[in-house]
């Protein structure tokens, strides 16, 4: 996977906790109603939409899986290009097992490496409104690692998100910020003593797809950037990731196969400077890198 942006297409274990935990945070409010900052009726109306997405978005809708998913089991392949691309050695990571309730709402996660043995288990806890309260995250032993507890604002948003060691000490804390007028999301991660760590900020088009995210240091200098083109359903279909001085690190073009309720079961990532672009064989990709499969199982 790429090693550019830290908040997508990295292995968790490689960088900071800070990172996964800021990773999972944007990761929830990922869908959002846009406003056209132009025209102030039109702000006024998108303000209201806005917010009651923000509000009533489940793991579900954030995700961008459709129908009532019970289950989604997933796993990451090496590609192997011959007469077309097949899956080949399983990765060491992004393989899992996430479960959902009836709300929409997911009840637990365990992550897997390329011999499908556990490497973590997440479980979350939800009040009675269905706002998600706590996620805690289990070694392989199931002895408790890490807790998240979130807190909310006003309107019902994700508004702060605390991590604590499992003796309830305070590890680092996430800060949300909302932009109803551009649609933007800024978080500032801060350690127990309440110092800057990093800076994040993604952004969003009118259809609540994201478009963009960047990292800043402590001394809020960017350290990277990643732009997103996606299609009518929210896949992303082409992924570039940018250098601090905004050069094109690497860019990453996405095919996908789709079951009958409109879930993607098969994704294909290549390298876009090999991307065969020929009419009679567009299935082809000579860049591929990676295969990944979902099952999904429905209520």
């Amino acid at each position: 996977m790429k090693n550019i942006n830290p908040f997508n297409h990295i292995s968790l274990k490689q960088i900071l906790p800070a990172f996964r935990n800021l990773y999972l945070l944007l990761a929830m409010i990922s869908i959002l109603i846009g406003c056209n900052g132009n025209q102030q009726n039109q702000n006024e109306n998108q303000k209201e939409e806005l917010n009651k997405a923000l509000t009533k978005q489940t793991d579900l809708e954030s995700e961008g899986l459709r129908g009532k998913v019970k289950c989604v089991t997933q796993d990451e392949y090496f590609a192997v290009k011959k007469d077309k691309v097949l899956p080949g050695v399983r990765k060491n990571e992004n393989n899992f097992i996430a479960k959902y309730d009836l709300k929409g709402n997911k009840i637990e996660q365990s992550d897997y490496n390329a011999d499908k043995k556990l490497i973590e288990k997440s479980k979350y806890l939800y009040d009675s409104e269905g706002n998600k309260l706590k996620k805690l995250f289990y070694d392989s032993s199931d002895q408790l690692t890490e807790q998240i507890k979130f807190k909310y604002d006003s309107q019902g948003r994700i508004c702060e998100s605390d991590s604590y060691n499992p003796n309830d000490i305070l590890n680092f804390r996430a800060l949300l910020k909302y932009n109803s007028i551009s649609n933007d999301i800024e978080t500032d991660m801060m350690d127990a003593k309440g110092l800057l760590m990093q800076k994040g900020k993604d952004e969003y088009d009118k259809n609540g797809f994201k478009v963009k995210t960047i990292t800043y240091s402590e001394t809020e200098a960017v350290t990277a950037s990643t732009t997103y083109e996606n299609d009518s359903s929210g896949n992303k279909k082409l992924q570039k990731y940018y250098s601090p001085e905004g050069a094109v690190n690497s860019e990453y073009a996405y095919e996908y196969e789709y079951d009958s309720i409109g879930n993607w079961v098969k994704r294909i990532e290549c390298l876009k400077e090999k991307y065969m672009e020929t009419e009679s064989n567009k299935s082809l990709r000579k860049g591929a890198i990676t295969v990944t499969i979902r099952e999904l199982i429905y209520y």
